[in-house]
């Protein structure tokens, strides 16, 4: 995992012979390292502090603040980090902070009933601002990701659009004409045929030949060719 580094520019509190971490500081390098985690993501992040050390002792004023995660690989919810504090190249003290953080983003909703197998448009859906903490589902957060799918179900109006909704549109659909390559020795033959299911590249699907009234199994080879296997 990533580890952020902070090092602690104000002057920290003497205390007898040593010098003092403020609460102030600890939570500084976590805000720090959450913001450097969320870096590029569309997900903003809100902490709350629950558990910070009231004062680490250190003996120099040389230090600097290391944070890590501890408890949680996702920063939302309840999540726990270990703080180190490491001076002249040495761990001196560690402890763990407890935080809760909020996330909130720009959310798709579905404006209507968007139907099984449709490509959307944004007059399919509206954007809301919204917390994110507690979706426990991917969420479709850039309506980049829209392009070249479909819905895999009915979605409901005013649905969260959940990245799970969505799959990629198959390359050749069913009903589509295509052309039906047979390869027999050195020698290809091709067709008029119509596909009679959906089908990714690479894909087996059924076709039906025109004028022949058996379906054949063929590979999908692009939008207009499939090919069938020679055993």
């Amino acid at each position: 995992m990533m580890a952020v580094v902070m090092a602690v520019v104000c002057t920290p509190a003497a205390a007898g012979d040593a010098f003092v971490v403020r609460p102030d500081d600890v939570r500084e390098a976590v805000r720090a390292y959450v913001a450097a985690r969320s870096s590029g993501v569309h997900e903003q992040p809100e902490l709350t502090f629950r558990s910070v050390p009231d004062s680490v002792r250190v003996r120099s004023a040389d230090y600097q603040l290391h944070v890590e995660p501890g408890t949680s690989t996702k920063l939302k919810g309840a999540v726990a980090f270990v703080v180190t504090v490491e001076s002249g190249g040495m761990i001196v003290q560690r402890c763990m902070v407890s935080t809760f953080i909020r996330t909130y983003a720009d959310v798709l909703v579905a404006t209507r009933m968007i139907p099984w197998r449709t490509t959307v448009t944004p007059d399919d859906y509206r954007v809301l601002r919204m917390e994110t903490t507690f979706l426990d589902r991917p969420v479709v957060l850039d309506t980049a990701a829209l392009a070249g799918t479909r819905t895999r179900r009915i979605v409901a109006q005013g649905s969260i659009l959940y990245e799970d909704l969505f799959e990629p549109v198959p390359l050749v659909m069913q009903g589509d004409r295509v052309n039906v390559r047979v390869r027999a020795g050195s020698v290809t033959l091709t067709a008029e045929g119509v596909a009679r299911e959906d089908g990714h590249k690479g894909e087996v699907i059924d076709v039906s030949v025109q004028g022949r009234g058996e379906r054949l199994k063929a590979q999908v080879q692009n939008e207009r060719t499939v090919a069938v296997p020679v055993e």
